[in-house]
């Protein structure tokens, strides 16, 4: 088919139709140096046709300049999401999992470009999205990990080996930083109280006010390792001799960190 393209295209150079698939050919058959020439070529004929941003980053991805792919991803992701707004069911399939696709491979490629920020919010998403895909998770633990966030790589892997338990990559990344947890926790606490702050107390109004609970006390600072929730079970406050009994918060889940 590419031969014959080819050979179509000396009848008349500047066929879109043709050029677009001649690019999207030679990117099949993995001349990617060549396939990013011929899809730039039909996009400046015609830049409206936003179907080959896609395989344009997939081209520039695989001869290594990973900004003009991230870039082209970006692009594709945005026309998709565009798309899925206006799309038949058919359709929106179709335009659902090439976003979906296109996001892998940012996230990946944010990844290898040490941009791991950017990688980790991208899995987050996809996570959320299709919770039993294995790869995702682990790709998440990665971006995690090299963003020195231990504990929550740590989960990330476990999540992706639970998915796949013969996997010997995930199991080996579940190890080494399930080791590297250990290691962190024999230096400092995963959790640490680190600031308290007590406003000025007035013992006339701990005296007039029945809900005590309701008065401000001060502020704890907390830090942590991670961006996980800090779970407790209970919070008390007792201050002898002006407080009759002390103030306690019930269990719940501390979402906002220092």
């Amino acid at each position: 088919a590419l031969s014959l393209y080819k050979q179509l295209l000396l009848n008349d150079r500047d066929n879109i139709e043709l050029i677009s698939k001649i690019g999207l050919a030679e990117l099949a058959v993995g001349n990617a140096a060549e396939a990013s020439i011929q899809i730039e070529r039909a996009l400046k004929l015609d830049p409206t046709n936003k179907n080959l941003l896609g395989p344009l980053g997939e081209a520039y991805e695989a001869i290594n300049n990973n900004q003009k792919a991230i870039d082209q991803y970006k692009s594709a992701i945005l026309h998709l999401n565009q798309s899925l707004k206006k799309s038949g069911s058919v359709s929106f399939k179709e335009s659902a999992e090439k976003v979906k696709k296109y996001e892998e491979k940012l996230a990946r490629l944010y990844t290898r470009s040490n941009l791991f920020d950017e990688a980790s919010e991208i899995y987050k998403k996809l996570t959320r999205n299709f919770p039993d895909n294995a790869s995702l998770w682990f790709g998440l633990g990665q971006s995690d990990l090299s963003r020195g966030l231990v504990y929550d790589a740590v989960k990330s892997f476990q999540k992706a080996q639970s998915l796949e338990p013969q996997n010997a990559e995930y199991r080996t990344a579940l190890q080494s930083s399930t080791d590297l947890r250990a290691q962190i926790s024999k230096n400092e606490d995963p959790l640490s109280i680190t600031d308290v702050k007590l406003n000025d107390i007035y013992p006339s109004l701990y005296l007039n006010y029945s809900e005590t609970n309701l008065l401000p006390v001060g502020n704890l600072t907390l830090t942590n390792n991670t961006n996980l929730p800090i779970r407790y079970n209970q919070i008390s406050v007792d201050i002898p001799d002006i407080m009759k009994e002390a103030s306690i918060m019930q269990g719940g889940v501390i979402t906002a960190f220092s």
